[in-house]
């Protein structure tokens, strides 16, 4: 699966990781899920779904595979705290990368309203990602803008609600996603 992404084939990339979840969805060994959003985002192939070609853009397969596997709520997140031997489970949108992704694939799918929706509740989840974000993508935050007065909001996103996500991650995500424009 990196071999392929670090090629350029990012279909078959996904592809492939697909294949590798679907060998054992439950436990995910492989560690598909870190990774798999990604690829289906950056695949960005698109296929008709009607029989004539009337010039519009078909959907992406990507997106809409992202959408319905967040969707569908059969693949949760399972973690057994080794101190205390407790069970946790939770859903697929507590993970940044796939709450983030979700976000986009709605979008690209021209659900715009349930793609603020999702693209607000990664924001309230993740705090910590935005001005990551902005500082990757070059944006001015230090001076007001007539779109934004990023000197009063940033404060707001630079708390960190959860404790289990570290700087690392964000950053290694946030670095891979500047490398492609997704």
């Amino acid at each position: 699966m990196q071999t392929s992404g670090m090629s350029g084939c990012h279909p078959n990339a996904m592809a492939v990781g697909r294949y590798l979840l679907s060998l054992d969805p439950l436990r995910d060994p492989m560690g598909v899920l870190l990774i798999l959003d990604y690829y289906a985002l950056a695949s960005r192939r698109s296929v008709f779904l009607s029989d004539e070609d009337d010039g519009e853009e078909g959907a992406e397969v990507g997106a809409a595979f992202i959408v319905d596997l967040v969707e569908s709520g059969k693949i949760t997140i399972h973690y057994k705290d080794p101190l205390t031997s407790r069970h946790h489970m939770c859903p697929l949108l507590h993970m940044p990368n796939w709450a983030f992704a979700y976000a986009l694939a709605l979008n690209r799918l021209s659900r715009s309203d349930e793609a603020d929706e999702a693209l607000i509740d990664a924001m309230e989840r993740f705090p910590q990602v935005l001005p990551k974000l902005l500082e990757m993508n070059k944006v001015n935050v230090q001076g007001r803008s007539f779109q934004m007065d990023w000197p009063k909001v940033l404060p707001l996103f630079n708390h960190d609600l959860n404790p289990l996500i570290n700087d690392e991650t964000i950053e290694a995500r946030v670095t891979r996603a500047a490398g492609e424009h997704l």
